[in-house]
């Protein structure tokens, strides 16, 4: 019986191991190399026209133009005697806004909320250990204060971080389990260099196998399959909704007026490459546009013989008459 794909790949891989671990790890330092020197700075943008969250960030802009929606917690249990005092002392912070004059209160429970004047990323970090004093400073006798929110998340994080702690722990386990370093090491190398990829490119990363599992299908041996056109709008909608958005315009649009879905498929991947540069993303989904372009059109190739010979399929959107 003859050897799959799979099988010749993992025969490849085992008896050139060095070569494909070389090659892993070459991958990583190029995929972090070519983000340092390519990749835009993140973002993340919520002002999409016509989505409820623009419509939020407007009304907040609108209506309270100096105050970000998250807010710190303060909630106070005791005797509130001293509560207004911690409030206009906590106001008078870098990224805090006016102090509360409204609580909630429920048996000898107080609830206040301090608006920010920023977003909790760029409150210092040092307002929230500045809080964090303070309510440690109000908690005496019959007094008891606790403080929520992001601002104060990103004040008491330490230096080691959750996921180094979970990695100590994983590593330890292994090597209890397995006995030997090697071995324990292995599953966690390849874990790490997998997020180390993944975290550099993983949203086009996932498109890309999407559109080529979709071309070549594992379950039919990679055998050829289909043409990619709806998997790469469905990834489109992911990586660069408004794109998506204009190119389903087009493809209808192309439709409507030729009746060919292979001229309306061809057409519009050539406006997915160019928009993605017009809108100016970042090169990673550039470069998802223009390759993705190029693979829909390229496995078009029989379809634009057939339109050359005449011999395409045209859709009829109205039934023929019966002689």
């Amino acid at each position: 019986m003859p050897a799959t794909r799979l099988a010749r790949l993992a025969d490849f891989a085992y008896r050139r191991r060095r070569l494909v671990v070389a090659s892993w790890i070459a991958a990583l330092f190029a995929a972090f190399a070519l983000v340092a020197v390519a990749g835009g700075d993140w973002s993340a943008d919520y002002n999409t026209p016509g989505s409820q969250s623009k419509a939020a960030a407007d009304a907040l802009e609108q209506r309270f133009p100096a105050r970000s929606p998250d807010t710190v917690d303060v909630v106070w249990q005791g005797p509130t005697t001293q509560l207004k005092a911690f409030l206009t002392q906590a106001a008078t912070l870098k990224g805090i806004g006016d102090a509360p004059s409204d609580f909630q209160t429920a048996k000898d429970i107080t609830v206040a909320r301090l608006p920010l004047t920023m977003l909790p990323a760029d409150v210092p970090k040092q307002t929230g250990k500045t809080l964090l004093d303070m309510g440690a400073k109000a908690t005496h006798g019959d007094v008891r204060v606790e403080l929520g929110g992001r601002v104060i998340q990103n004040a008491e994080q330490g230096p080691i971080s959750s996921e180094a702690v979970g990695l100590t722990i994983a590593a330890i386990i292994l090597l209890l389990t397995l006995g030997t370093i090697v071995a324990a090491g292995l599953p966690l190398l390849v874990a790490l260099f997998g997020l180390g990829l993944a975290s550099a490119l993983i949203g086009v990363l996932a498109a890309a196998a999407a559109m080529a599992g979709h071309a070549r299908p594992v379950f039919l041996r990679f055998q050829k399959g289909g043409k990619m056109a709806a998997t790469a709008g469905g990834a489109t909608f992911a990586l660069a909704p408004l794109v998506a958005v204009l190119c389903v315009a087009i493809w209808l649009l192309v439709f409507a007026i030729t009746r060919f879905a292979s001229v309306a498929t061809i057409l519009t991947a050539v406006a997915l490459g160019v928009l993605v540069i017009v809108f100016d993303y970042s090169w990673p989904i550039v470069v998802f546009g223009v390759a993705g372009a190029v693979a829909v059109i390229a496995l078009h190739h029989q379809n634009i013989r057939r339109l050359f010979a005449g011999t395409e399929h045209r859709f009829e959107l109205r039934r023929p008459r019966a002689n």
